[in-house]
């Protein structure tokens, strides 16, 4: 299950925009500034995120 979540989220990038553009300032903020010091881009570190969420291993 987890990994058809991944899937989907992975091929529907704009999901995650929509996510970024209703987050708070702070948190908005947050993602940004973190996903730039690990030079990843928004949209995986939001993947990566929600998949450690999911994941119950």
């Amino acid at each position: 299950m987890i990994d058809d979540v991944v899937v989907y989220i992975h091929n529907h990038l704009n999901i995650q925009e929509i996510i970024v553009t209703h987050l708070p300032a702070h948190i908005k903020y947050a993602l940004i500034t973190r996903s730039a010091e690990i030079n990843y881009p928004v949209e995986a570190f939001i993947e990566m995120a929600i998949a450690n969420f999911l994941d119950t291993e």
